[in-house]
């Protein structure tokens, strides 16, 4: 459901609009920040580190740069007090997240993140639609390459049939290599100790990582490949606004082969004996000893690797297909967010906590996004 608080009013109707970055030094924050810089909307640098922003700044020539811990609620609040939106790119989101989102909500700030961590959007569900609802303000997470997405595609999928009552949506994704930034690595590290959830029947249901798998037809240049179910968060946030008995994602990462197709078969059988030795695994000193190695790790800069993602809802024997490909998730990513944010701004009635395509037309939002990032979009 979307809530209407229709006496709700923002400060851009004011003289001044601002939206704040949190996590703004890391590499997915810079390149928000630059696309912000080149949309010419008024922002600021947050973090935990000045050196780091003040370096991060150098690109875009921002003067106003705020600190805050995410473990002091005062300073970050403080931040925050003057923003109409909030970004927030710091993870790992289970750990960072819900904090900045209370400080964002006592400050009277809408929030936006681009956190792919499923059991985290869950939580925020659970968390803050009534805290959301009653400041009067919209929190939305994964407005970034994963899920928006994936969330934008399945809704214009289903609504090609109609919106009837779907059987089955999915939603598939395939990479040519992965070379995450550090706060994917720990928000990856975090998930691997989890076991996520598919919606089944109006419910979700517990199910370890890579216990399901499924032959996709991807887009040029991929074609072919067996996916392996992961927990991405559209499995949260597509009940919200389509109406399917079962929804589920998948992922196929590396060039198809012998040796892969041979993994993705076995696969299924291991993952639901070894999921329930991760957790534990990954809670002891070796989770510990991967953590810190993460974290002193230098950042790099990611590879601009190629990605492909399909949507498919099923009726009966009715299929539609929304599919996509591009490259350069974290550029994308910035470009979602930044349209999200300009959405928000020019917001005085929704409120709550939604998904992507409760705040933007998802058809409008993907061939807005395909044309300015060179996407291959096919349409059902």
């Amino acid at each position: 459901m979307v809530w209407l608080c229709l006496s709700a009013t923002i400060r851009c109707n004011e003289e001044f609009v601002l939206i704040v970055i949190y996590g703004a030094s890391g590499h997915t924050g810079s390149l928000i920040a630059k696309e912000l810089h080149k949309q010419d909307l008024p922002f600021a640098m947050a973090g935990r580190n000045l050196g780091r922003l003040e370096k991060a700044a150098q690109q875009t020539g921002t003067s106003d740069l705020r600190v805050a811990d995410v473990d002091d609620p005062k300073s970050l609040q403080e931040i925050f007090e003057d923003a109409d939106v909030v970004i927030n790119c710091a993870g790992p989101f289970s750990s960072i997240g819900q904090n900045v989102i209370s400080a964002a909500l006592a400050a009277d700030s809408h929030y936006l993140d681009t956190t792919g961590e499923q059991e985290f959007v869950r939580d925020c569900y659970e968390r803050f639609e009534s805290a959301s609802r009653q400041a009067r303000r919209v929190v939305v997470n994964a407005c970034a390459f994963e899920v928006a997405l994936g969330d934008w595609a399945a809704h214009v999928a289903a609504e090609a049939l109609g919106n009837v009552p779907l059987d089955e949506l999915t939603i598939s994704y395939a990479f040519d290599s992965l070379s995450p930034t550090k706060g994917t690595q720990l928000s990856i590290l975090d998930a691997l100790g989890k076991q996520g959830v598919r919606w089944d029947d109006g419910r979700w249901i517990r199910v370890a990582p890579g216990s399901e798998r499924r032959d996709v037809e991807y887009p040029h240049p991929f074609g072919p490949r067996v996916a392996l179910s992961f927990p991405s968060p559209e499995v949260i946030t597509l009940p919200r606004h389509v109406n399917s008995a079962r929804i589920q994602t998948y992922i196929s990462i590396g060039a198809d082969s012998p040796i892969t197709r041979a993994a993705a078969a076995i696969a299924p059988v291991l993952s639901p004996m070894l999921s329930p030795l991760l957790g534990p695994l990954l809670r002891s000193t070796i989770g510990a000893i991967a953590e810190s190695t993460i974290r002193a790790n230098e950042p790099s800069v990611p590879k601009a690797g190629r990605f492909a993602l399909v949507a498919q809802a099923t009726a009966g024997q009715d299929q539609a297909q929304c599919a996509i490909s591009g490259e350069d998730i974290y550029a994308l990513s910035a470009g979602i967010i930044t349209l999200a944010a300009e959405r928000l701004e020019n917001e005085g009635e929704l409120c709550g906590v939604l998904a992507p395509s409760e705040i933007l037309s998802p058809l409008d939002a993907l061939e807005e996004i395909a044309s300015l990032h060179q996407l291959y979009l096919e349409l059902p």
